[in-house]
């Protein structure tokens, strides 16, 4: 019986206890490379996109009401306390102010617009976790690991515009974002976008009544023929596997789980024993996870 030095849970906090400044310079430095792949975006409608620099996010592209994407041109509200560092050289954060929306424009003359989230749309963060909570009242070991993440560590949301220097209007986005906890939780971020898909999925007509619409933002048609397929495995106290199938009919499927259960494992994880598991019980290209299958339970691994 092999066990755990420590739970996932604990691992990952602690990391992000020692290494906070990084995850969160993570989560800003990797939005440039996404504005690459946003042009999958009109072909895929509702993306569960993996960052290049970690983490993953659940989009869902659509129309900003043209009279709030006026007044955010006018938006003027109050600059954030200057930064130690800034008071002590004397550099940045010198306004007084700070205008919404933001816009970022890159050397190929791409851009990347933000306008201030209407607070109504900051109700859809709850109401994600909500839901979730609820299709799993009576969660697995490894269901309890993913909830224990998705409470911790909080999911969060912004609406963005990317624009194509060859495009006269930006195409828009409601985005949320899964921490990957610096490379520790990389799995747990990619099933917590799964599990976004199925709410969104789920309560696409409710949540454009109750919040997308009156945040003046209108989604595209939903088609869940677009959806991106991801397929999960509970493996008890390994947490969540996903399984990545090789387009090679003779190739072997790849594995992946968080690196928090690696590095926590006593005695090593035997990372080819455990592609044999998932090998045996994922031999239909169809997610298990709990709320694709909640009559599986967990597989044991010990």
């Amino acid at each position: 019986m092999i066990s755990l030095k420590c739970s996932a849970h604990q691992f990952i906090v602690k990391y992000l206890c020692r290494d906070k400044l990084a995850s969160s310079f993570l989560c800003l430095v990797c939005t440039h490379s996404w504005t690459n792949q946003l042009g999958r975006i009109r072909m895929n409608m509702h993306l569960s996109l993996e960052m290049a620099m970690g983490g993953s996010a659940y989009l869902t592209p659509g129309v900003v009401d043209a009279r709030l994407w006026q007044e955010a041109q006018h938006r003027v509200f109050p600059a954030p306390p200057r930064s130690l560092w800034s008071r002590l050289t004397g550099l940045g954060g010198g306004s007084e102010t700070q205008t919404f929306p933001k816009v970022t424009t890159y050397p190929n003359g791409d851009r990347l617009i933000e306008p201030q989230v209407i607070p109504i749309l900051d109700h859809l963060i709850p109401d994600l976790l909500n839901w979730v909570q609820s299709c799993l009242a009576t969660p697995s070991q490894a269901s309890r690991a993913a909830l224990e993440y998705l409470r911790t560590i909080m999911p969060t949301l912004y609406m963005r515009g990317h624009q194509r220097l060859s495009e006269p209007n930006p195409n828009f986005y409601i985005q949320v974002t899964f921490s990957g906890c610096a490379g520790m939780a990389e799995t747990s971020a990619r099933l917590s976008s799964h599990w976004a898909m199925l709410w969104y999925r789920t309560n696409h007509d409710r949540l454009t009544r109750d919040y997308l619409a009156p945040g003046g933002f209108q989604p595209d048609p939903y088609d869940p023929v677009q959806d991106e397929p991801l397929l999960f495995l509970p493996l008890g106290q390994l947490g969540y596997v996903e399984y990545l199938p090789s387009e090679v009919p003779t190739a072997r499927p790849i594995v992946e789980l968080d690196q928090s259960i690696i590095d926590s494992w006593s005695g090593g994880l035997d990372i080819e024993r455990v592609t044999e598991v998932v090998e045996r019980y994922m031999t239909v290209r169809r997610c298990r996870c709990q709320l694709c299958e909640p009559a599986l339970g967990d597989i044991p691994f010990d």
